[in-house]
């Protein structure tokens, strides 16, 4: 059996590689940011009303993204120190920057600490999400396709 290719990305000019968590990882991962996801939809709709018209001032555009924001901010306040550090180390752990012509792991396991000095918590944040956002999509897509066929939701689109 081969393993899978790894998934590239890009954090600014920076290049990324994750592996697939595995399905275990991928479960509790993803049921302990489940309230952050569950939460985002609010921050994005804010985001769609900021837009970007001439007639709203800046200072109101701010306001909103900042109100529609309230909800994802109080899941992250609300996440666990441990729920917090088991989604950063498997994410993190799962992951390898490249370096010139090398990659290096971005977790160091002795430590639990990000291994890149030059990281933030908002590269943190984004590797997370690279991470899990295939994991959280297959799993929303399977559930519904599996709950359809179960009869227990009906189709709304034809197959």
């Amino acid at each position: 059996m081969t393993l899978p290719t790894p998934t590239r990305f890009m954090i600014g000019p920076d290049t990324f590689r994750h592996r697939t968590l595995s399905a275990a990882e991928e479960f509790h991962c993803v049921r302990r940011v489940a309230p952050v996801v569950k939460n985002t939809s609010t921050f994005m709709f804010a985001l769609a009303d900021a837009g970007d018209g001439e007639e709203v001032a800046e200072v109101d555009r701010l306001a909103g993204v900042i109100e529609g924001s309230a909800p994802l901010l109080k899941a992250f306040a609300d996440l666990s120190e441990d729920d917090s550090n088991y989604v950063i180390a498997r994410c993190m752990g799962a992951t390898e920057m490249l370096d010139g012509e090398a990659w290096v792991p971005t977790w160091d396991l002795e430590v639990q600490s990000p291994a890149v000095p030059s990281l933030r918590m908002i590269h943190v944040l984004r590797i997370c999400y690279a991470v899990l956002r295939e994991a959280i999509t297959v799993f929303f897509s399977e559930a519904l396709s599996s709950l359809t066929e179960l009869g227990l939701l009906r189709r709304t689109i034809a197959p």
